[in-house]
C-alpha cells in the first residue's frame, strides 16, 4: 500500500507528516523543518559534520579507556564547561510558553558561532 500523500496547508505552507498518530495533547510536529544551519570554516568542525557519521576510534576492545589529562587539559576542559554554562543559560532563557524550538536552536547557534564552540546539529520533531 502506497503512503498517502501529504499536503501542506495552503494558508501556512506547513503540514503535519504524522496526520494518524495518535497525540496525547494538542501538540503537533511542524514540516518543513528549517533551513540547516552552517558553522563558519573559522571553527574546526567534528568528524560527523560532513555526513552525520562519527568516525571515532573507539572500538569494543578500548571504549572503556579514558585519557589522563595534564594541567593545560584539564584547564581547556573548565574554559569548555563555562562555555557550555553560557550557552546552556541563554537557551533557557530563551525557551518560554509559544516560543519555538527552531528560535530556541537559532539562539544556541549564535551563541556557540559567538564563542566558536562546535555544536551539535539539532531539528525540530
Amino acid at each position: 500500500m502506497a503512503p498517502k500523500a501529504i499536503s501542506p496547508d495552503p494558508a501556512t505552507g506547513y503540514y503535519n507528516p504524522f496526520p494518524s498518530f495518535p497525540f496525547s495533547g494538542p501538540l503537533r510536529p511542524v514540516y518543513p523543518l528549517s533551513e540547516h544551519r552552517t558553522i563558519p570554516k573559522s571553527i574546526p568542525h567534528p568528524v560527523w559534520s560532513e555526513d552525520g557519521n562519527p568516525k571515532y576510534s573507539r572500538s569494543l576492545a578500548n571504549r572503556n579507556k579514558f585519557d589522563i589529562l595534564d594541567a593545560k587539559g584539564i584547564e581547556a576542559m573548565r574554559k569548555v564547561g563555562k562555555l557550555a554554562r553560557e550557552v546552556l543559560d541563554l537557551a533557557a532563557e530563551a525557551a518560554k510558553p509559544g516560543v519555538t524550538t527552531d528560535y530556541v536552536d537559532e539562539v544556541v547557534h549564535k551563541a556557540c558561532i559567538e564563542r566558536k564552540v562546535r555544536q551539535r546539529p539539532s531539528r525540530d520533531l
